[in-house]
Formats: structure tokens, sequence, C-alpha cells
């Protein structure tokens, strides 16, 4: 792992180490191992000052997991958090729709989850096999930052636009 201060950022006690954000941002407490609480603290408040939730997707996160699942954690908060599922922006990372893990192999727990990330809109990413392919990654950047950017765009137009409604109604 390259901790360099172009990727992460450590906190003043040096306790925290996070990645500096592309999309938002990944935690890591390594004086709070096996402490979920902090990082269930930390999403939840991340999920309560989002105005959009973007999530990358891998069929790992759909197996059953003895542990706290924090990608379904934060689904269900950003779900309970966002005016509506359109604010929801899920990126597959598994070449295309159709590599997308199969509903009878999900965790019933992930079922609702699973729903929603299969009948979305997905921006669809080639996976990355190796990290030695410096110009598939630079494809693959491109690729998010311009869609990504677009639906996000999109996403905060609607929200503006939606405004009006809001207060009449409120």
């Amino acid at each position: 792992m390259n901790l360099s201060p172009e990727y992460f950022i450590v906190s003043g006690d040096k306790s925290t180490l996070i990645m500096r954000p592309v999309f938002g941002g990944v935690l890591y407490y390594p004086d709070k191992e096996g402490d979920s609480q902090v990082v269930l603290t930390k999403l939840r408040e991340g999920c309560a000052q989002s105005f959009v939730f973007i999530q990358v997707i891998q069929n790992i996160m759909f197996v059953s997991a003895n542990d706290v699942n924090y990608c379904c954690f934060e689904y269900e908060e950003a779900k309970r958090n966002l005016p509506a599922t359109k604010c929801m922006i899920f990126i597959l990372s598994e070449n295309s729709h159709d590599n997308l893990i199969q509903k009878r192999e999900v965790a019933l727990q992930y079922d609702d989850w699973y729903d929603e990330v299969f009948r979305s809109d997905k921006l669809v990413l080639e996976f990355t096999e190796d990290f030695r392919s410096q110009n598939h990654i630079l494809r693959q950047k491109e690729k998010i930052n311009k869609n990504l950017l677009e639906k996000v765009n999109e996403i905060k137009w609607e929200l503006i636009e939606d405004v009006p409604t809001r207060i009449e109604s409120g």
C-alpha cells in the first residue's frame, strides 16, 4: 500500500489513516482494530451528511459475512437518509451486468440491497486484474470521472428543482 500524502491523510495523533477522497473516504483506524463501533459511527455520520450515495459493487459483497458487512450497512444508512433511491449510484466492477452474482447465490439478508443494485442503472467498469496495466487503469479513471460526474450533476439538479415542491407541500 502506498502511504504517500498524495493518497492518504494521517490524523494529527497518527491514529487514523484516511484515503484522500475521490468519491468519499475510506477510513482505517489501526488502534481500533476489532472495534466496529468507530467505523459504524463514521459511516452513519457520512451517510447522514450526503446528498448522493456512490458505491463500488463487487460480487463478494453479497456473500454472507461472519461480522458486520460495512457495505450493506452504508447502503442501508444511505437509503434511510437520502430523499430518494435515485440519489444512489452503483459502480459495478465485475466487467459487465452479466457477471453480477446470481440472486440464488446472494445471502438472504442482502436481498433488498442486491435487488436495488440489480435494477439500477449502473456504471460498469472492466475488472483490472493487473495493477501494472497503467493505461487500462487511466481509461477506467477517465470513464469514472466522465460518467460519475454526469450522474452526480444530474442528481444535484433534480434535487434543486425539487426544492420548491417540497416547500409547497411541507
